[in-house]
């Protein structure tokens, strides 16, 4: 499963999006190449977020309650809410991801995956989204600075550039899309 800028989930998801908006987008057009920029926040921001996990240690598995995934070198995820034991199952289709990457020196990153966007805070601060109109998303950075895409479809033709979004799959291969190059998942637990 794959989620990118919350709108586009609602598009396909409920055949419709949010509120259509006469306004100017908020910030700067969201475009190809601010995508494309190894220096976009939520680029970023991801980079930062897999620094928290060696890719050596990213493999480890649940606690009892399913709430916690022990990984190598002492790196935890500690989940918001108990992981679902079958994550595509119709029961665990409201199941929003949430949790804490903590290393030995406390927090790392945390991300939250709410009902209309969500965020990835690292040191750097919060990336988060949220949609705008009826087919687009605002992404605002860590520094307060946001972009817009007005329609999200637009932006899938664009080349070496990925939409901001995560997905996962197995038992839980979590992946942040935008990673460092060379690397697919984040975490994976079984």
């Amino acid at each position: 499963m794959v989620r990118f800028l919350p709108a586009l989930v609602a598009l396909t998801a409920c055949g419709g999006g949010g509120d259509t908006n006469t306004n100017e987008p908020p910030g700067e057009p969201l475009t190809c190449d601010v995508l494309a920029d190894p220096d976009f926040c939520w680029a970023a921001s991801v980079d930062e977020a897999y620094a928290c996990i060696p890719e050596a240690d990213s493999s480890g598995t649940f606690d009892a309650t399913r709430s916690t995934c022990t990984l190598g070198n002492g790196i935890t995820v500690v989940f918001d809410e108990p992981v679902p034991e079958d994550p595509f199952a119709d029961s665990a289709d409201d199941y929003l991801w949430s949790f804490t990457i903590r290393d030995g020196g406390g927090d790392c990153a945390r991300f939250v995956d709410g009902d209309t966007g969500y965020s990835l805070t690292t040191n750097s601060g919060q990336a988060s989204t949220r949609p705008y109109g009826f087919a687009g998303s605002t992404l605002e950075c860590p520094n307060g600075d946001e972009y817009t895409a007005e329609n999200l479809f637009d932006l899938f033709e664009c080349e070496g550039a990925v939409l901001p979004g995560y997905g996962y799959s197995g038992n839980v291969s979590w992946q942040l899309l935008g990673g460092p190059d060379g690397r697919f998942f984040l975490f994976e637990c079984t």
